[in-house]
């Protein structure tokens, strides 16, 4: 097992998890900034550091603007 992965989300690095020194868990370490919310953050697996990743970037997107229909008169 790898003691470092790289974190990628819709093509973007959003930084590296690296395996603790006790090898329990890894440390995530943010490489765009708008990942620093959780850079330092420790995580059990690299798939749960990029499920937060994910998270990051679903909440952050702007929701679509929604129209009201018109109704004809």
């Amino acid at each position: 097992m790898a003691d470092a992965y790289a974190i990628v989300v819709d093509d973007v690095t959003a930084g590296l998890v690296v395996r603790r020194d006790q090898g329990r868990g890894f440390h995530f370490h943010a490489a765009d900034r708008r990942f620093f919310p959780i850079d330092g953050f420790a995580f059990s697996t690299p798939r749960a550091a990029e499920r937060a990743a994910r998270r990051i970037v679903r909440e952050s997107c702007p929701a679509p603007e929604v129209r009201p229909l018109l109704r004809a008169a």
